[in-house]
């Protein structure tokens, strides 16, 4: 939408707030969410053919890319993961929410070093935590945490993998950059051809070959 849309020179803040966003998952361990997330912006990079192209396609290879990752793999009942320790964390204790930008910055650079860090072995996950207090300054200080979803009917065992952040992020970097770089470019391209990937013969297109495909694509 921004390429289509936005009036800032490549997009604004868009994408730096994009990397924000990326890292805070990062530091979750949230890593099919980020892997999600580059997917994403390498179908942009690759133009507005992949629009249609991939549409019937695309949720199958979504499903397979994030069973990868345990932190995708749900469960509903939490008995179906080890229990957690019974101690919470003494960093824990007092890692409230940034309240102004230093606070933020320390809160980044602590979760970040620890992310280099060694991790304790998963025998057991460190805590369980609803969606809504499993903020990523909470997680960023963890090695492991069961956290339901976000409509609480399961919950998946988070677990920090040292190299599957550094992969990440080292993508998230480079795809960041290109999109920054080559902005103007794919701009030109999608808007000058959103008459045809809007249209109403498009989609009709698009929708005939749906019935055609065995759901999710071949």
């Amino acid at each position: 939408m921004a390429l289509l849309h936005s009036p800032f020179k490549r997009g604004g803040r868009l994408m730096a707030e994009s990397g924000e966003r990326q890292l805070q998952n990062l530091l979750s361990m949230q890593y099919s969410t980020a892997a999600l997330r580059l997917l994403a912006m390498e179908d942009i990079l690759s133009g507005p053919d992949h629009l249609h192209r991939d549409l019937g396609t695309k949720m199958t290879s979504l499903r397979e890319l994030r069973q990868q990752f345990t932190d995708s793999r749900g469960s509903a009942d939490l008995e179906n993961f080890p229990p957690a320790r019974r101690k919470v964390p003494d960093q824990l204790k007092t890692n409230t929410t940034p309240t102004n930008k230093v606070n933020l910055m320390t809160k980044v650079a602590t979760g970040t070093l620890h992310q280099f860090r060694k991790p304790r072995k998963f025998q057991r996950p460190q805590m369980t935590l609803p969606y809504q207090d499993a903020a990523w300054w909470v997680l960023s200080k963890l090695d492991s945490a069961v956290v339901s979803a976000p409509d609480g009917t399961t919950a998946s065992w988070y677990q920090r993998d040292r190299k599957q952040f550094r992969a990440l992020a080292r993508r998230s970097a480079v795809l960041h950059m290109r999109m920054v770089m080559n902005w103007p470019r794919l701009a030109r391209e999608y808007r000058s051809a959103a008459a045809e990937f809007t249209s109403p013969a498009k989609w009709r297109e698009t929708f005939e070959a749906s019935l055609r495909d065995p759901p999710g694509g071949p």
